[in-house]
């Protein structure tokens, strides 16, 4: 397993992340590939601590000029060529996990039914009061269907409570490679691709409404809305 963790300006949440991963009681082997896109803050000493720490585990990379103010998609074309895992998940550095036995129930589950290409769950929000509501969208075990995930749009499947399997990241289409954020075009392609399973246990938490994050950024700007709509119609 792959699990990918993008950085930037987190110090005040990367150790909370980083500890909800390390925390995994599991038979898989795992790396955690973290990208740091040029920090200003602690974020890099930190992760240069749990390098040292936990050295076979870590792998990261150090940017020392912003890369996503240059093209958002090169991250992602980064990640995607580091991660060496047969299986990848996603934990952005504001996000954190709170299942132990997270890993083993996902890749347990698609190691057993090769026919499936992902596996999600349900997250709580959590905002700058605390605990919010959470995404369960149903109580029981099922799988989803292509259409579910389009209609459901990018905050269907939480990014945090993704697994799926890595070689379809090496198949990726065209428009993955146009869109601003990668995590909705990927769903939509990794539906195509075989089975999605809803597995109903909330695992982790995601964090809503800070100050530089994706979901207040797009709030704020109602443009920057619109051309995102407008970028999704076209695939």
């Amino acid at each position: 397993l792959t699990v990918h963790c993008i950085a930037y300006n987190h110090e005040r949440y990367i150790s909370k992340a980083l500890d909800g991963i390390l925390m995994q009681k599991t038979k898989y082997s795992f790396e955690i590939l973290v990208h740091d896109d040029a920090s200003t803050d602690c974020t890099q000493s930190i992760l240069r601590k749990y390098e040292k720490k936990f050295p076979n585990i870590f792998h990261i990379i150090y940017q020392s000029e912003n890369q996503y103010s240059k093209n958002p998609k090169t991250i992602q074309c980064i990640m995607i060529e580091n991660a060496k895992g047969k299986y990848s998940m996603a934990c952005e550095c504001d996000d954190y996990w709170t299942d132990d036995l997270k890993i083993e129930k996902q890749i347990g589950f698609l190691e057993s039914h090769p026919e499936y290409s992902m596996v999600f769950h349900p997250v709580k929000f959590v905002g700058n009061v605390g605990m919010m509501k959470d995404d369960r969208k149903y109580m029981q075990e099922r799988d989803i269907s292509v259409e579910q995930i389009i209609e459901g749009g990018g905050n269907f499947c939480a990014s945090a409570s993704i697994c799926f399997r890595t070689k379809f990241d090496k198949m990726l289409p065209d428009y993955f490679y146009s869109t601003l954020m990668g995590d909705y075009p990927r769903q939509i392609f990794l539906a195509t691709q075989g089975k999605i399973r809803y597995m109903p246990e909330l695992m982790g938490c995601y964090r809503v409404g800070e100050n530089g994050s994706w979901t207040q950024d797009m709030k704020s700007n109602i443009k920057k809305q619109i051309s995102h709509w407008k970028e999704e119609m076209k695939w």
